[in-house]
């Protein structure tokens, strides 16, 4: 890297570092130089990262899920679903929403090569169902 590629970088990560902590200090309702000093880079076990008021509580998921069902008055007993927020993407849904069509051209090239001629935009609208509107049942 040139000596002007590394101020950049230098530049880049150190205002992504004071975006965090400063999202942190709001978050915490602390000031900013407050929390600051516990950043530094510094990896905090449970226990260490409650002394220093980075987290009410101790625990995890099935914990997190309990407080959030007691707040919305849910019982306990009553099964919730997590459901993941964005959705994951597929390899092929991030090649796709690409601008590159020479990308796209490429995975063209690779299904014809395997399958045969399979409009590539189909696949991402509907999925391979969408080309086969049956199902297969294996027994």
């Amino acid at each position: 890297m040139t000596d002007e590629e590394r101020a950049k970088l230098r530049r880049e990560i150190e205002f992504f570092y004071h975006g965090f902590v400063e999202r942190v200090a709001t978050g915490r309702k602390k000031p900013y130089d407050q929390v600051e000093p516990l950043a530094q880079g510094a990896v905090w076990v449970g226990a260490q990262a409650k002394q220093n008021g980075l987290v009410d509580d101790l625990g995890g998921l099935d914990r997190a899920v309990d407080l959030i069902k007691e707040k919305a008055k849910i019982p306990a007993s009553e099964k919730v679903a997590l459901v993941t927020y964005p959705p994951r993407k597929t390899v092929l849904d991030l090649l796709l929403n690409r601008s590159d069509e020479s990308v796209e051209a490429l995975i063209q090239q690779r299904v014809h090569s395997l399958v045969g001629h399979v409009p590539i935009r189909s696949l991402m609208h509907g999925g391979i169902l969408r080309l086969m509107p049956y199902t297969i049942e294996v027994k």
